[in-house]
């Protein structure tokens, strides 16, 4: 069911359009519900409902911002932002709800003393207001509105006059404002500290650890594994522990040739060799002395493949027979000569990786720990600082009408 619902009022027309909902008018607010409610005593308007929202005007950037002097509190949904916007008049500007992260910016009050001079003669206090607009929590000077300044000045003390007549006691005047609080007084030197407490007793030794399995001796087996005996007699030897070949060092410069060393003693040389036709051959030497060697003779090779057939040459008209030359002696053996200095020896190489260390015996069982000593009393305390000096008083209000 539809109800329309027209209140005219100073020539305003209201039209609501409600659809299965209820409105309640109280004395001074109004309430919305599906349900009949009584609105809050503390609100104009009160919408209830467990099904449906409120759905505020949607908007965008350039849309709101053609608002003209906008109320201060006043809300709409941001469609470009996607977010709800309300305008402060502290910060005469638009506000997101949607950036917790922002400080809140408030009015802050910096008051300080005055000196004596033009503004107030016997001196007071100025007070400075302003907006903190980067909301560090401080007034700076930047901030300052100097409008809003205002000075709070001590009253000149007059002459005094005859003592009139006790008139009835006025009504009480209002509080002055506070005055500036003193600086604090310096910090007292610290109290000496007390003497320290006694020792407290030792406590008893603990038991002795179960005797560890120890190392008593390990054995190199000069194939890279070592063998570690134990004090109970168990041994353990390890995997190859060698660690790879380095590489093989650079060949080192040729050093300059050695002096020529002294001549040798005559060696027992060969002074002839004789083929003795039975693959064995006889030294014989400078001394005299003979030595015939075993059968030199190798193994006969296999039969080689008969090669083919070469074409028959022409038969050659035979030569006249020379004269048999006669045999020449065979010369005699040579002294084998002086054996040459020996070159230097190369340099070093790089001596290769550490191989890996062997494995660490077991530990030992370790004892149990000894009873904790007793906690030493706590030395007196030391006597306290003087207190700082008491800050000056703040100027006195301006006292209230008689």
């Amino acid at each position: 069911m539809k109800r329309r619902l027209c209140n005219v009022r100073n020539g305003l027309l209201l039209t609501l359009v409600i659809s299965s909902s209820t409105v309640s008018f109280a004395q001074q607010n109004v309430g919305i519900s599906e349900t009949p409610i009584t609105p809050d005593v503390t609100s104009i308007l009160e919408v209830y409902s467990t099904t449906k929202g409120i759905l505020i005007p949607r908007l965008t950037t350039a849309q709101r911002n053609t608002i003209a002097g906008p109320a201060n509190g006043l809300l709409v949904f941001d469609t470009d932002v996607d977010c709800f916007m309300f305008f402060s008049s502290v910060t005469t500007s638009w506000q997101s709800l949607c950036n917790p992260s922002a400080a809140p910016v408030g009015y802050l009050i910096n008051s300080s003393a005055l000196a004596p001079g033009v503004t107030c003669a016997e001196g007071g206090v100025q007070l400075q207001f302003g907006l903190d607009s980067n909301g560090n929590g401080s007034l700076d000077a930047s901030e300052v509105n100097s409008t809003m300044t205002s000075f709070v000045c001590n009253g000149i003390t007059g002459s005094t006059g005859p003592a009139g007549a006790t008139g009835p006691a006025g009504p009480q005047g209002p509080t002055g404002l506070t005055g500036a609080t003193g600086p604090a007084g310096a910090t007292g030197p610290a109290g000496a500290t007390g003497p320290a407490g006694p020792t407290g007793l030792s406590g008893a030794t603990g038991l002795a650890g179960a005797t560890g399995n120890g190392i008593t001796s390990t054995t190199d087996n000069g194939d890279g594994t070592f063998t570690f005996t134990y004090t109970d007699g168990t041994t353990f030897t390890t995997s190859d522990l060698s660690g790879p070949a380095g590489p093989t060092g650079l060949t080192g410069a040729t050093g300059p040739a050695g002096a020529t060393g002294p001549a040798g003693a005559t060696g027992n040389g060969i002074t002839s060799t004789t083929d003795n036709g039975d693959g064995t051959f006889t030294f014989t030497y400078t001394d005299g002395t003979t030595f015939t060697t075993s059968d030199l003779s190798g193994p006969a090779g296999p039969v080689g493949a008969t090669g083919p057939a070469g074409a028959s040459g022409a038969t050659g008209a035979t030569g006249p027979a020379g004269p048999a030359g006669a045999t020449g002696a065979t010369g005699a053996q040579g002294p084998q000569g002086d054996p040459g200095a020996t070159g230097l020896t190369g340099a070093t190489g790089s001596q290769g990786p550490a191989g890996a260390t062997g494995a660490t015996g077991a530990q030992g069982l370790q004892g149990d720990p000894g009873a904790t000593g007793l906690t030493g009393a706590t030395g007196p305390q030391g006597p306290a600082g003087a207190t700082g000096a008491t800050g000056a008083q703040g100027p006195q209000g301006d006292p209230g009408p008689a």
